[in-house]
């Protein structure tokens, strides 16, 4: 029994020194270090929500009520193109559009050009089954009725197209014309239009053209309530111009009315619309001039708005681990969702230039009041060469992902030393 126990207790020993022995060739890792972050200031351009909407306000249905956590990052490429603003999408056009009955269609619609080899297309509005035929096109340009093989370069029906990867509705007709058709005003027929009461619409496309139409809004992404100013441009022509906005739902139209002369144009968009959560589609209708000859512009754009249900407070914090770098962000939020942050780290390179480093996203269910967002860089993203402190955080975003909605955007955001 003696020797059992001296045993043991030497095995004891033994082990003991084994753990102490092993522990000094690898020591513990090394706590979180808390960095200095610094938030930056709101620019010129950064959508801050001002007002949070109340909890009996009117919000769009939840989509993803997923409540698992989750994050990631990725390094990127030291030249890789990024964003820093929202500068929303620009619509350009040369192209236009007319609706017109069977009863117009046959007795002749005027079209304008203002360049040769315009392309133009016939579809059917409604589910009529009518299929236009070439036999019944006519094309009438300065009092003479042209030769349909002497002013139509190619014509394909709607089969072809769809062929060629366009798919455009059954019935539908489609031509180019020959560059000897002079531009100016073209009367075009269709003798086989269907029924007096059927509708189409005529799509007229100037590919060579140099009146170009365009439609912007400066942001692609605003919040109920804010302001939304629109920009019309045309180039090398001046007249007139009307507008419209459809509602996400499609069911409400709302006028748009521009300001302006010549060759450019601005206008708000109606309260009502700013105010209406979802994807609004902004249409506006050039009519005028360009050497003489007259010229038409239908061009498009589009905005999403947001209900403002959360926002980034302001209180940021930065710890360095082994794992990576870390930013805690503030959230306030006053409908319970699933919200998202996401962001770009820049760090600092040989010539003192910021750079891009990586980015990260993360996402969590937050109920109402003040929560916490983590945005994880890992350390794949830090062991780029030749990067140092100063990093600074930009094109930081706030998602409600709950109602797929953009809520914050700012193109610098922390500065940790």
């Amino acid at each position: 029994m003696k020797s059992k126990s001296m045993f043991y207790t030497a095995l004891a020993v033994g082990l003991g020194a084994a753990w102490a022995a092993n522990a000094q060739l690898k020591p513990a890792a090394a706590p979180p270090a808390a960095v200095k972050a610094t938030w930056l200031a709101a620019q010129a351009g950064d959508m801050i929500p001002a007002d949070l909407a109340g909890p009996s306000s009117a919000v769009p249905v939840p989509l993803n009520t997923d409540r698992v956590a989750a994050a990631y990052s990725w390094p990127l490429a030291v030249d890789a193109p990024l964003a820093a603003a929202d500068t929303g999408h620009t619509g350009e056009s040369r192209q236009y559009w007319l609706d017109v009955t069977g009863r117009e269609l046959a007795e002749g619609v005027e079209i304008a050009t203002v360049s040769r080899g315009a392309v133009v297309r016939i579809s059917p509005l409604d589910d009529s089954g009518v299929q236009l035929a070439a036999t019944g096109l006519g094309l009438l340009s300065r009092g003479r009725t042209l030769d349909r093989a002497n002013a139509v370069a190619s014509l394909v029906t709607a089969d072809a197209l769809r062929a060629a990867g366009a798919d455009f509705p059954d019935g539908t007709l489609a031509f180019r014309l020959r560059p000897e058709v002079e531009p100016g005003s073209l009367r075009l027929s269709l003798a086989n239009a269907g029924q007096p009461e059927d509708r189409f619409v005529v799509h007229v496309h100037e590919p060579a053209s140099d009146v170009v139409a365009t439609l912007g809004t400066g942001r692609g992404a605003y919040l109920a309530g804010e302001s939304v100013a629109i920009e019309f441009t045309v180039t090398n022509a001046a007249g007139d111009v009307t507008g419209f906005a459809v509602s996400p739902d499609g069911k409400t139209v709302e006028p748009v009315t521009f300001s302006g002369a010549g060759d450019r144009y601005s206008a708000h968009l109606p309260a009502r619309a700013a105010s209406t959560a979802g994807l609004w589609e902004i249409q506006a209708l050039f009519n005028g001039q360009a050497r003489g000859l007259d010229v038409r512009r239908d061009v498009k754009t589009a905005i999403h708005v947001a209900v403002p249900t959360a926002r980034l407070t302001g209180q940021v914090t930065a710890e360095r681990t082994a794992a990576g770098l870390t930013f805690g962000l503030g959230v306030q939020n006053t409908i319970a969702g699933r919200y998202q942050a996401s962001g770009v780290l820049y760090g600092t390179v040989k010539n003192g230039d910021l750079k891009p480093l990586g980015a990260a996203h993360s996402a969590a269910w937050l109920n109402p009041g003040t929560g916490r967002l983590e945005l994880a860089f890992d350390a794949a993203v830090l062991a780029a060469k030749g990067f140092n402190p100063p990093y600074e955080l930009r094109d930081l975003r706030l998602y409600d992902q709950s109602r797929l909605a953009l809520l914050q955007r700012q193109s610098r955001a922390v500065v940790v030393n």
